[in-house]
């Protein structure tokens, strides 16, 4: 499933699709015998049931937190950089500085008047061939 989510430290990825299996296996595997509630295998889904329930909580308490706060924020600030500062690398712009200067990873800044055209690609751009007529 694609989304429009901009996770580039895959916080949902790592901690919460690990938090939520790991708050759901809770329920599935508790055990009696460790002191605490029979789980599911023990033949007690309620517990499940209980911890299904409280990771919903969660997931709609942590939504409407973000929620709030990002529209607090946009107020004073834009939320996003623009797509030319994206497309350019916020290191360069920034920072004036890029990670990686040169070889694989160096990015091509090309100012606006030699920008490709339909008639001319960025690979022709790059190489100065003219494009044919």
């Amino acid at each position: 499933m694609r989304t429009r989510l901009d996770d580039s430290l895959d916080v949902v990825a790592a901690h919460g699709l690990g938090g939520v299996s790991g708050a759901l296996l809770t329920g599935v595997f508790a055990s009696a015998a460790w002191g605490g509630t029979a789980g599911l295998l023990e033949g007690a889904p309620g517990l499940v049931a209980r911890q299904a329930a409280a990771v919903g909580a969660t997931l709609l308490w942590s939504a409407a937190g973000t929620w709030s706060v990002l529209k607090a924020i946009e107020r004073f600030a834009p939320l996003r950089a623009s797509e030319r500062h994206q497309g350019r690398g916020l290191d360069v712009e920034q920072h004036g500085e890029e990670a990686y200067g040169s070889g694989e990873g160096a990015i091509l800044v090309l100012p606006d008047a030699v920008a490709p055209t339909p008639s001319r690609t960025a690979a022709q751009v790059g190489l100065g061939v003219a494009a044919e007529a």
